[in-house]
């Protein structure tokens, strides 16, 4: 007998039953024989639609449901659904797709988190000629997600619907959307709480930090009431986070004003390293919600925060300074919505550092932005996601390269960040003897008064599409995903 199947287009249908009678089938099986082979068609702004990155268009005839989804023009572009699955194994899928345009888009297919395939959806130059791609979906048992993430610039092919055929298939209700909890509604942890003022258990972080052991395992919160905190600070001890009052970030400031050139007692100069206000030598710390700042001024390197070690993280923080403002000075680390500024090769060093949705802020003139020391076997350097390059209006236009090379294989990249008119238009520049040949500068999709491709040094890269993909945070970090990235 030929197997019948139930479709639905996400509204539930009365009964597989109707369907079976109408074909004229006794129905002499128990339901469940019978009721395990489904076929749903997952449609947009229903059950199990759970997103999308773009918008429900209906300018093409041909679609089913209410439309079709025509994503953003980006990398990254997505659409995620949820799907249930009577048991774990591989079901059939069918994307019905639209792409009028001048070649195939590509897409990553992903179920529950993990990359199955990259999927093609190739051109037929009409967009209300329809097409599928199949692909085979390894389900659990249960409620799975389903998503589809654009690799080129021009986003995903326009998607009608997904149709996954199998054992027990039905739409599922999406996820919450997750919220990242801030450092201040963490209550599983040991807190330690600081206030200038005198109203908490020390009245300066040093001290705090100082109960703790070299050796410490357990995460811990140091609560920092808003103040200001002149104390040059030495963190040694991992498994900390150094936690502001939300919203609270201006008005709670960790500071110091030495400079490179300040003298120590034996007459000897302190050098850049040791100007540091903040000196990070731990693995496994996270600050939020903070302002960190040398008070120096011009006229010598003043570094204000020194950051050395493993999985760092930065949260809404000001990183405020000059010349030198934060030397990434080793390891991985993670900065995320801060504010860091200053004039020349303000944020420098040979860490493998990510800058997501930043602004970097040129506060008077100077060569470069950055000065990365990357060393030649480590594949990537600092990088920015996103994010913008500003400055004050003294700054003059075209007067500050995008970076230098502190150390000849130095490396950094600028991927869809808006660029200031203070940035030059050849963008790279070499530091000293070092040769731009051996640097490894790029950028993709730089946006703004700044981004001027087709001046840059030739020694520089324009990334393209499939290159900048893969600048996820799962590449560059490895087996570390930063809290503050979710």
């Amino acid at each position: 007998m030929k197997k019948l199947f139930c479709k639905s287009q996400l509204q539930l249908v009365k009964s597989c039953t109707h369907s079976l009678i109408a074909a004229g089938v006794i129905l002499a099986l128990a339901p469940q024989a019978w009721a395990a082979e489904s076929s749903w068609i997952f449609e947009e702004s229903a059950v199990g639609f759970c997103g999308n990155s773009g918008v429900i268009d209906t300018k093409h005839a041909g679609y089913t449901g209410t439309g079709f989804i025509d994503t953003e023009n980006v990398i990254g572009a997505s659409i995620t659904w949820s799907i249930s699955a009577a048991s774990t194994k591989t079901y059939a899928a069918k994307i019905r797709f639209g792409n009028g345009g001048t070649g195939a888009r590509r897409a990553n297919f992903l179920v529950n988190g993990n990359q199955v395939k990259t999927l093609d959806f190739p051109s037929n130059s009409n967009w209300a000629q329809w097409q599928t791609v199949n692909v085979d979906v390894p389900l659990n048992a249960g409620t799975n997600s389903i998503k589809l993430v654009a690799t080129t610039a021009n986003g995903l092919a326009n998607i009608d619907n997904i149709s996954v055929t199998g054992d027990g298939i039905t739409p599922a209700a999406c996820p919450a959307t997750p919220t990242t909890a801030d450092c201040n509604s963490i209550t599983n942890q040991p807190t330690l709480r600081v206030a200038a003022d005198g109203s908490g258990q020390y009245k300066t972080v040093q001290a705090a930090l100082n109960t703790l052991s070299n050796s410490n395992t357990t995460p811990t919160q140091i609560r920092i009431k808003p103040g200001t905190y002149r104390e040059k600070l030495l963190i040694t001890k991992p498994f900390v986070t150094f936690c502001g009052e939300t919203g609270k970030t201006t008005s709670t400031i960790l500071t110091y004003n030495d400079g490179a050139s300040t003298l120590k007692a034996d007459g000897t100069a302190i050098g850049t390293s040791g100007s540091a206000s903040v000196t990070l030598k731990a693995n496994d710390v996270s600050m939020e919600n903070i302002t960190i700042e040398n008070s120096f001024g011009v006229g010598s390197q003043a570094v204000a925060l020194l950051a050395q070690g493993q999985r760092l993280q930065f949260r809404n923080c000001r990183l405020l300074g000059n010349q030198d403002t934060l030397y990434t000075h080793s390891g991985t680390q993670y900065y995320r919505n801060c504010h860091i500024q200053g004039t020349v090769d303000f944020i420098f060093g040979a860490a493998t550092a990510v800058f997501d949705n930043n602004t970097i802020h040129s506060v008077g003139g100077g060569s470069a932005l950055t000065a990365p020391s990357t060393e030649q076997t480590v594949p990537h350097g600092l990088v920015f996601l996103g994010g913008k390059v500003t400055a004050t209006s003294s700054v003059a236009k075209g007067s500050v390269a995008l970076g230098r090379n502190w150390r000849p294989y130095g490396a950094a990249t600028y991927i869809r960040t808006e660029l200031g008119q203070h940035i030059s238009a050849v963008g790279w520049v070499n530091m000293s003897e070092n040769t731009l040949d051996t640097a490894r500068f790029s950028e993709y999709l730089t946006t703004g008064a700044g981004a001027n491709t087709s001046a840059r040094a030739p020694q520089s890269k324009q990334l393209t599409a499939a290159q900048a993909a893969t600048y996820t945070i799962s590449n560059i970090f490895g087996a570390w995903t930063p809290s503050y990235s979710k």
